[in-house]
């Protein structure tokens, strides 16, 4: 009987624990769309996001191996807003969306989407 006593004490303060660090945890926003070059791509690039088929916010140029960021939500963003994460090598011509689309956003979402860019500056490709 002291074992099992002593095993389901041992079991509480897990749980007991558990649920005090999920409480501590901050509720935070959906707080940045990224894309990342991964080396062996063969351009530098840019990357941005937007909203209605128009460009809300973008990045400067970064390099193979880096990774970029835009801060979510950008101006005209709200709960329940539908976006496309876009990424364009330097020397390219167009830009191309990135895939699968995000989920629509949700400031009470704790995320961070990094997006992959591979390829060659006619072929750039952009994946989860």
């Amino acid at each position: 009987m002291r074992i099992s006593t002593s095993f389901r004490d041992m079991n509480m303060r897990l749980v007991g624990a558990s649920v005090l660090a999920l409480l501590a945890q901050p509720c935070l926003a959906q707080t940045a769309a990224c894309v990342h070059i991964k080396v062996g791509a063969g351009f530098a690039g840019r990357m941005g996001v937007m909203l209605n088929g128009r460009v809300a916010a973008g990045s400067n140029k970064f390099n193979i191996g880096q990774t970029q960021c835009v801060k979510l939500p950008v101006a005209g963003m709200t709960d329940g807003t539908p976006y496309t994460v876009y990424f364009s090598a330097v020397f390219g011509s167009q830009y191309v969306n990135c895939t699968p689309e995000p989920p629509p956003y949700q400031s009470k979402k704790d995320a961070k989407l990094t997006y992959q860019a591979t390829g060659a500056v006619r072929t750039v490709h952009c994946k989860r």
